[in-house]
């Protein structure tokens, strides 16, 4: 969890719009409540085949897959253009260029979701850690990676599309009652 704390509050000095921060929090949320709440337990197998020995189980963790790639595609887009190395979307008006920018995002999360399956890999194998690992599973979290990769990026582009901020709007400011 504590891993988890810091990626969000990394991805708060970004500065991002409400919106995309909560969805950011409330994505890595289910990560780490979870793990704490052993969710990943609750993972049920179904007699789908893939192959000879090897089967599909269906449960939180693929909801996970989908969710965290899904929600941190606009922290990976405001960290390109908080760092100059892409554009302002909400400025965009080429489709071409749009996509170019849109696509940067979702190819970068796409890479940290199999990163992560990398990462599953080691916890097994060299941690001994307990988790549904094999060839159909890294398969089936890695497509439900690029799901929610996708499904990020056309959010990123409907947000480019309304021409919505990139910054965050700052609150209400509440006066004190002796002023």
């Amino acid at each position: 969890m504590f891993v988890d704390f810091l990626i969000v509050v990394a991805a708060k000095r970004l500065n991002m719009p409400r919106l995309f921060d909560l969805l950011f929090i409330l994505g890595w949320g289910t990560q780490s409540w979870g793990n704490a709440a052993g969710l990943f337990n609750l993972n049920d197998c179904t007699n789908i085949r893939l192959g000879k020995t090897n089967h599909l189980c269906l449960g939180y963790d693929n909801f996970v897959h989908v969710v965290i790639p899904l929600t941190s595609i606009a922290p990976i887009y405001v960290l390109g253009l908080r760092l100059g190395v892409l554009p302002d979307i909400s400025k965009e008006t080429v489709w071409r260029q749009r996509l170019g920018t849109v696509l940067f995002p979702v190819l970068g999360v796409m890479s940290i979701e199999y990163l992560n399956e990398i990462w599953e890999y080691i916890a097994v194998n060299w941690l001994d850690l307990k988790l549904q690992i094999g060839y159909s599973d890294t398969i089936h979290d890695m497509a439900l990676g690029v799901l929610g990769s996708v499904a990020g990026g056309v959010l990123l582009w409907v947000w480019a599309a309304r021409r919505w901020p990139t910054e965050r709007a700052p609150g209400v400011r509440l006066s004190r009652v002796d002023e």
